[in-house]
């Protein structure tokens, strides 16, 4: 089931099945907007509460945490399911833009101490 409009993932103008596909991915932020909706007595949408609609069939929201890659200690955000995660230039498929047209690029080129380390913990 795929969104039909880019838009936020909670948004006014969104379909039916838009919401329904927010609903399953982001359930947290979805229970807020109920509980708030429930609070004013009044509909997320004209004549259509979003307590009303069913979350989307299907795998459940993102489940992701921050991690550092194992090479150059650079935090990227990796699946929870993952025990490592590269940076792209150190990945398996390769860097996403290579520095020198000569020399493919061994290093992501960012400092780790560009990084707030005490976040990741």
């Amino acid at each position: 089931m795929v969104r039909k409009r880019l838009s936020c993932r909670l948004c006014i103008m969104g379909s039916r099945r838009d919401l329904a596909i927010a609903k399953r991915m982001a359930p947290g932020p979805a229970a807020a907007y109920e509980r708030v909706e429930a609070d004013l007595d009044d509909p997320f949408q004209h004549n259509r509460p979003l307590a009303s609609i069913r979350p989307a069939p299907g795998d459940p929201g993102f489940d992701v945490r921050w991690t550092n890659c194992p090479r150059c200690f650079v935090p990227v955000l990796a699946n929870a399911r993952q025990d490592e995660r590269f940076c792209p230039a150190h990945a398996s498929t390769g860097p996403w833009r290579v520095l020198s047209a000569t020399e493919p690029s061994t290093s992501c080129g960012q400092q780790p101490s560009l990084f707030d380390a005490s976040r990741l913990a």
